[in-house]
């Protein structure tokens, strides 16, 4: 709702004092409900001890003292007449939207860190107790050439220099990142990581991120390949932007899931969590998610397929489960053998194929877990020579 500065200022003000109409107090309800760093401003306009005050002060207006102590704080010149009780009101009203005004910028400007729940700090700990915590930390520095080009890698004070290596587009953006922290996960690993702004990242088995030790510049750019789950500090001055193989994501400040190694990393998988994020791809426009949307990036497309999903299936690993709900047995193994480092055997296609619907710990080791899977398919399954066979009971 496009509301100017002056009519903002002057409908807080004439409910703060109590002369707002019906129609006035619907636009300003419209105005509040915008977005949730409006309705902060405002609520800390109406806490906040100072207003109380002065609201306290208007309704004294009967009183001689306290007018006269008001216009000599705001150097208004003494005044015989009786405009001098509007005159008054007047000046604290200024000072209302004044106050208002501060609180406003002081929410704008403020950068607010994610809030953690008692599940995922459950999570994060658990997986520091199991081992898993870990991954290759390293600077990343790339000249910002064209094409294929030399990549060097500084490590432990070390420099190596690697083989050819493709840089993205050369925008403003990639820049930033030619000079990062580069973190990456092993098969069997994760890792919880912290960036400089505050925002959070959990980044699975087998991923990667990119990002600058000091976000600079108008945007916090990030580059992301494999699965992450992203819990972005809030900062409106600053917009957060995700730059994955097949587009970018943009963000203020919520809770979403990339994976970018969907259908042999030909596709970007986003799903929203809670907030509001834009997708763009390659020379295409930007498209708004929404919490429950699930976007799919593809190579050869320019806009996204969007759909609507519980994103709990999507996004349980972050908390320490798996779920699945009528998954093929074959893909199931797939995820659980990458995890714990197996290959997985079956006797025939038909076990392949047996869908299996439940919740997995992803803190266990490997044999509660497999001892759940074979209950409740009544299968045989064992761990040999690195591998685990699974057969149907005969």
């Amino acid at each position: 709702m496009n509301i100017d500065k002056e009519t903002i200022s002057m409908l807080l003000t004439k409910h703060i004092v109590g002369t707002i109409t019906p129609e006035e107090q619907k636009q300003l309800d419209a105005w509040r409900a915008e977005s949730e760093l409006r309705e902060n401003a405002y609520q800390r306009l109406l806490n906040d001890d100072w207003l109380t005050r002065e609201l306290n002060r208007i309704r004294q207006f009967a009183s001689e003292a306290p007018l006269v102590d008001m216009k000599q704080r705001l150097g208004i010149r003494q005044d015989s007449s009786r405009s001098h009780r509007y005159l008054a009101a007047a000046a604290v009203a200024l000072l209302l939207v004044a106050g208002a005004a501060t609180l406003w910028y002081r929410d704008y400007t403020r950068v607010t860190p994610p809030e953690l729940t008692a599940e995922v700090r459950q999570a994060m700990e658990r997986c520091e107790a199991n081992g898993i915590q870990e991954a290759d930390v390293a600077i990343q520095s790339i000249e910002p050439t064209r094409g294929p080009q030399t990549s060097r890698t500084k490590q432990n004070g070390k420099t190596e220099v690697g083989g050819e290596t493709e840089t993205p587009t050369q925008d403003d953006a990639v820049k930033k990142l030619l000079t990062a922290r580069r973190v990456t996960t092993r098969q069997d690993k994760e890792y919880w990581l912290t960036l400089p702004d505050g925002s959070i990242l959990h980044l699975n088995n087998s991923s990667r991120v990119i990002y600058p030790e000091q976000f600079i510049g108008d945007t916090r750019d990030i580059y992301i390949d494999g699965k992450v789950y992203l819990m972005i500090a809030k900062d409106k001055r600053h917009p957060f932007i995700v730059h994955t193989p097949q587009g970018d994501i943009k963000v203020l400040g919520t809770e979403f899931a990339v994976n970018t190694c969907i259908e042999g990393n030909a596709c970007t998988m986003v799903v929203l969590v809670n907030g509001h994020i834009s997708v763009t791809m390659p020379d295409g426009e930007p498209h708004d998610l929404y919490p429950g949307d699930k976007a799919l990036l593809y190579n050869d497309r320019k806009d996204p397929i969007v759909s609507q999903v519980d994103p709990e299936p999507y996004v349980a690993w972050n908390t320490g489960k798996y779920l699945f709900e009528d998954c093929p047995l074959d893909k199931l193994m797939d995820v659980l053998g990458r995890w714990y480092g197996y290959t997985v055997e079956f006797d025939s296609e038909q076990t392949r194929q047996l869908l299996f619907t439940g919740e997995l710990d992803r803190y266990d080791s490997v044999e509660p877990t497999l001892s759940a899977i074979s209950e409740v398919k009544r299968l045989n399954i064992q761990i040999y020579d690195g591998k685990i066979h699974i057969s149907q009971n005969k």
